[in-house]
């Protein structure tokens, strides 16, 4: 039993050690030097909706958590790689839908709570403002619409 207790002991404390340089706050995706010039302007408005989201989070109390909120994040990072490698305006539509989906997921986890009017409208802007870039929507167009539950 001692043994057993040992490895697990040694085991946790690994784990601790090897996340304690990086707090959950601070997750991030990817490098950002592997996001194209023209999209960099996104990660900003990335940011300035996960320090909103904190803020509120800090304030409110909602039924979700940072790591919700960097979840979002991780979402939104992973559209803006993603539709700025993509080949075709199909293929961009598909990755618009898919996150969408995987929003619409996280919220309702998050008791429709994460993702509000204020949100809503950011998170818009940033897809909507990412196809834009590639040519595969209207700056006014929102293509999120079809899809998203928030």
């Amino acid at each position: 039993m001692k043994i057993v207790t040992f490895i697990l002991l040694v085991f946790f404390l690994n784990s601790c050690a090897q996340n304690s340089h990086k707090p959950d706050s601070q997750m991030s995706y990817f490098n950002k030097s592997d996001v194209p010039k023209e999209y960099q302007d996104l990660l900003i408005n990335i940011e300035t909706l996960k320090t909103g989201m904190i803020t509120y989070m800090n304030e409110a109390n909602p039924e979700y958590t940072e790591k919700d909120v960097n979840q979002c994040v991780l979402i939104l990072q992973s559209y803006i790689l993603e539709i700025a490698k993509s080949k075709s305006k199909k293929d961009g539509i598909e990755i618009i839908k898919s996150k969408i989906q995987e929003l619409n997921e996280l919220n309702k986890k998050c008791g429709d709570q994460l993702i509000e009017t204020g949100e809503r409208e950011q998170i818009a802007e940033i897809i909507i403002l990412a196809g834009y870039k590639k040519g595969y929507n209207q700056k006014d167009e929102d293509v999120t619409e079809e899809w998203r539950e928030w």
